[in-house]
């Protein structure tokens, strides 16, 4: 697939682009920190290209932190390569807004490994290997190896960019979100459901991401 985040996800990119002439507004002498959780965080990534000028980049961007976000495609030797799950809007992403890859501007990769990948022993008396089970499947396609350890949805390996530019942090025990997807509501998962969100989690990629 050829598609482009500009043209595939508008919805997301006016969401950011409201969000940042918000912050813009009620702090015009500041810098904005940016967040991107799961495929928004290239999503991000991409915006920051096509809607800032090099010049606004580095006048109003202080940082960008990514949650749980697939950046890495699969390996070259796997057979995942060629089944490409975003259609070509990640190819994109590294191709046009490459690593940490404005000047000045701290980037941080987060990612939790609460889960490791496996399909042994699945019962569904045992929730854990219901867990076990899910990663595996996502964790597969993504990095080619469903063993692999991540935040049950994205696997480590893909979720920290090689850029030595950019800075990385894992956090033991941190899943990928507090919500279940669902065809109505999501459903909320329970208050000490550990994530990215969580007040102890939060304490360990804030402050040394944010600026």
């Amino acid at each position: 697939g050829e598609l482009k985040p500009n043209t595939t996800l508008q919805f997301y990119y006016d969401a950011i682009t409201k969000a940042y002439q918000r912050a813009r507004k009620m702090h015009p002498e500041s810098k904005v920190n940016f967040v991107g959780h799961s495929i928004g965080g290239w999503i991000l990534r991409c915006w920051l290209k096509d809607h800032l000028t090099e010049e606004e980049q580095q006048k109003y961007v202080a940082s960008v932190t990514t949650l749980g976000t697939p950046h890495n495609p699969p390996p070259e030797n796997s057979i995942w390569k060629a089944f490409d799950q975003t259609r070509g809007l990640l190819k994109f992403v590294n191709e046009e807004a490459p690593g940490a890859y404005i000047d000045g501007v701290r980037y941080t990769c987060v990612v939790g490994n609460a889960t490791k990948g496996r399909v042994e022993g699945l019962s569904v008396s045992k929730p854990e290997t219901i867990e076990s089970a899910v990663a595996f499947v996502s964790y597969l396609p993504l990095c080619g190896n469903g063993e692999a350890e991540g935040d049950g949805i994205v696997p480590v390996e893909t979720a920290l960019m090689g850029d030595e530019r950019c800075n990385k942090i894992v956090i033991d025990g941190a899943k990928h979100s507090a919500f279940l997807p669902s065809p109505g509501p999501s459903i909320k998962l329970p208050d000490d459901w550990l994530w990215y969100g969580s007040e102890s989690c939060m304490d360990q990629w804030a402050n040394s991401a944010l600026l």
